[in-house]
This record gives structure tokens, sequence and C-alpha cells, in this order.
């Protein structure tokens, strides 16, 4: 995780991870697709300027591949200890 310093107090709102699909059984999709068959309900992470029509930008393959691979896990404040071991766990066991 990020290192925070003590005198800082972030607010945390998102906990976004990039799946490597040599790592993982499937892409991003797949990840997220079996994530939300064990109850687990996960987001794209990144949307890079190049892929919204709003902004009239050249293609950026780099920030297009990042886009494709993150996703972000669930985060709330009265998140237990035991729904993140449990999302953990489902996590790691989709990998290879």
């Amino acid at each position: 995780m990020q290192h925070v310093p003590d005198d800082i107090s972030p607010v945390m709102w998102t906990v976004a991870l990039q799946i490597d699909p040599n790592r993982f059984t499937g892409n991003r999709d797949y990840v997220m697709k079996k994530m939300l068959e064990a109850g687990i309900e996960t987001r794209p992470g990144f949307y890079p300027f190049s892929v919204l029509p709003v902004y009239d930008c050249p293609p950026l393959p780099i920030a297009e591949e990042v886009g494709r691979n993150v996703i972000s896990l669930p985060s709330f404040t009265s998140i237990k200890n035991s729904e993140i071991e449990y999302i953990c766990d489902k996590l790691m066991g989709l990998r290879k």
C-alpha cells in the first residue's frame, strides 16, 4: 500500500489494482465476472482520456493498456476485516 506520513490524513475512497493477465486465469473482465459470482462487486478502475469521447485526445496506448487491466475493489467506511479477507481470498484464488 501507499506510504502515508503520520501528519497526513487522506481520504482513501477506492482501492484499485492492476490485473496482470499473465498471473491471473483471465483478463480484467474475467476477474470481475468471477468476483461478482462470489458476491463481490468490482468496477473498472481507470479510463484514460483517449477513450472518453468528451476529450478530443490522440491515442494513448500505454494508458489504454493500463485501463484495460485496472479494477476497483469494494471499499467503504464500515467494511469489516472479515470482508476484506474474503475479498482477498477470492481474488488470490483467481491467480494462476
